[in-house]
């Protein structure tokens, strides 16, 4: 006698859930233009790295009237310089945690955006603060001081290599690969 499969359960579907790096690598399409959700979300995450710099243009721009610089420069500055800083060292940990390797990118650019706040910092300070004792005296007049000059003197060197790195004049291929390996493994 034959028989018919009519009260079976249909075989179950496997939901397999989506790791973000996926969903990210997908595109955003709208009827002008193709978007990376990626990218799209990096330039986003990229922005905040100005907002010192945007506060502090009307300083520069005035050319330190009413001692806008004098008064301003330090908080603003060192504190975006100091937010820049955190931020990138805190991308590591959170992949490690997350698993999000999409945002990798962000530490070089937070990385250098603290460099380049610290030098516009230091140079700023040197020119526009109240210590005595000259430019040495405005940039290492106090303990305080000393210590952000140095930040700064060991951040020069991270960011020349890394432009230097970016533009393959130390012998990389600029995206991070040496280019000695071969793919027969020799």
């Amino acid at each position: 006698m034959a028989t018919t499969n009519i009260d079976a359960d249909p075989p179950a579907q496997v939901c397999r859930p989506r790791s973000i790096d996926t969903w990210m690598g997908e595109d955003l399409i709208f009827s002008a233009m193709v978007i990376k959700k990626q990218s799209l979300a990096l330039f986003l995450l990229r922005l905040p790295a100005f907002v010192p710099l945007i506060f502090i243009m009307r300083g520069w721009l005035s050319l330190n009237t009413k001692d806008v610089l004098t008064n301003t420069e330090a908080n603003v500055l060192g504190t975006g310089g100091e937010i820049c800083f955190f931020v990138a060292v805190s991308v590591t940990p959170i992949i490690t945690l997350t698993g999000a390797r999409w945002i990798a990118p962000l530490r070089r650019w937070y990385g250098i955006m603290f460099a380049v706040i610290g030098i516009a910092d230091a140079t700023t300070a040197a020119i526009s603060t109240d210590f005595s004792g000259g430019v040495f005296g405005r940039l290492a007049g106090h303990s305080f001081l000393a210590a952000g000059l140095l930040i700064i003197l060991l951040a020069l060197p991270l960011l020349l290599r890394l432009i230097l790195r970016r533009s393959g004049s130390l012998g990389g291929t600029g995206n991070g690969c040496s280019g000695r390996h071969t793919s027969s493994g020799e």
